[in-house]
């Protein structure tokens, strides 16, 4: 039997393919690293083997990084639809977290799987990153300021 060759009409459909595939290796990865963890199923052991397995795999490191100017634009080569199933179904994944009891229930679906489109789509996001950056700053000095009183 031959093996079978894709072939490919532009480079567009090649890095579509390449996305795909880089994606369904770093999805299998995590699989393995969830299963093979004890405590596998915990948020933030779920939250730490995603970064781990997306950050083995060049491609899909690229893509999370931001690292648009390594696509050239052709993030925009896939429609809409493609793109929402890069990202997967969110919605879905938050309503079996929260069922499971590992997130709580009172924060609406909607907007706790935008927060996690946001994160797999940088590219979607507005350029100024001030805010974030000033956002980030005021809770991390309430942090701070908190921790001093309990020295």
């Amino acid at each position: 039997m031959k093996p079978r060759h894709a072939s490919f009409t532009d480079k567009k459909d090649l890095f579509r393919a390449a996305i795909w595939r880089a994606n369904q290796q770093a999805s299998e990865d995590l699989k393995q690293r969830i299963t093979a963890d004890p405590e596998g199923g915990l948020p933030h052991r779920l939250w730490m083997h995603s970064m781990l397995a997306a950050l083995a795999n060049p491609l899909v490191a690229a893509q999370i990084r931001g690292q648009s100017d390594l696509f050239q634009g052709l993030m925009g080569t896939f429609d809409q639809k493609a793109r929402s199933q890069l990202v997967g179904h969110a919605d879905t994944y938050v309503t079996q977290l929260q069922q499971a009891g590992l997130i709580r229930t009172d924060l609406p679906v909607p907007a706790l799987s935008d927060l996690i489109r946001r994160w797999l789509e940088p590219e979607q996001l507005p350029s100024d990153t001030t805010a974030g950056k000033q956002a980030l700053g005021e809770w991390l000095e309430h942090f701070t300021t908190i921790e001093g009183q309990h020295e």
